[in-house]
């Protein structure tokens, strides 16, 4: 079983090597694998694994379970998400995403106050409907927004992924 089962096909195998850049921070966590769905050209995915080599976590969040589709973790309360795996066998922690610092909205959108930033403690352990609380984790990130055409005439200067432009 799966967190999500998005990844459960049978028949042909593709690489998840493609090329794409994925997440610096979590590059030293990841290995490539082959998958049963197909990876989309601007998609980085790969398999989680710990610094000792092991790929079985519990996920550990900040947030709440979605109220229609529960297998989904959301943000509640105006705090940013945060979600971290912990390794089974060492009990060390690989932070996954938080919100106050990843993606679209930590980027352009949204600031958050201390008071938000610190009473997010990841809590929570997630369990699926089939009372499975260990899991391989999957990472998959699609890139489909281009910053510098997006924002060129709103800023002077933005920092993409290898330089200022």
């Amino acid at each position: 079983m799966k967190l999500f089962s998005c990844f459960k096909r049978e028949g042909k195998l593709y690489s998840s090597n493609n090329g794409v850049s994925g997440p610096k921070y979590l590059e030293q966590y990841s290995e490539h694998f082959e998958s049963p769905h197909k990876i989309l050209t601007n998609e980085w995915r790969r398999k989680l694994i710990s610094n000792s080599g092991n790929s079985r976590f519990k996920i550990k969040y900040y947030g709440k379970r979605h109220d229609e589709y529960p297998s989904l973790i959301v943000s509640e309360n105006f705090s940013p998400l945060k979600i971290s795996v912990v390794d089974i066998l060492t009990d060390d922690e690989i932070l996954l995403f938080d919100g106050s610092i990843h993606g679209y909205n930590a980027l352009f959108c949204d600031k958050y106050t201390l008071e938000q930033l610190n009473k997010r403690t990841e809590s929570e352990i997630y369990v699926s409907d089939e009372n499975q609380d260990t899991f391989e984790v999957i990472i998959s990130t699609i890139h489909s927004i281009n910053y510098n055409e997006e924002f060129i005439d709103e800023v002077e200067w933005i920092y993409d992924i290898n330089q200022w432009r």
